[in-house]
């Protein structure tokens, strides 16, 4: 039980380690449009 417990654990864990770091790839890729990834944002519209 406690090893089912422990891997319920590491596997949260990671999982909020990729979410964290998805979201400051997407900060960086919307701080930043034209340096590696051109996503199109809705707030900043192109003519």
């Amino acid at each position: 039980m406690l090893s089912i417990f422990k891997v319920l654990l590491l596997l949260d864990a990671i999982a909020l380690l990729i979410i964290l770091l998805m979201e400051l790839v997407l900060k960086d890729a919307i701080a930043f449009p034209n340096s590696r990834f051109p996503i199109p944002d809705s707030r900043f519209p192109t003519p």
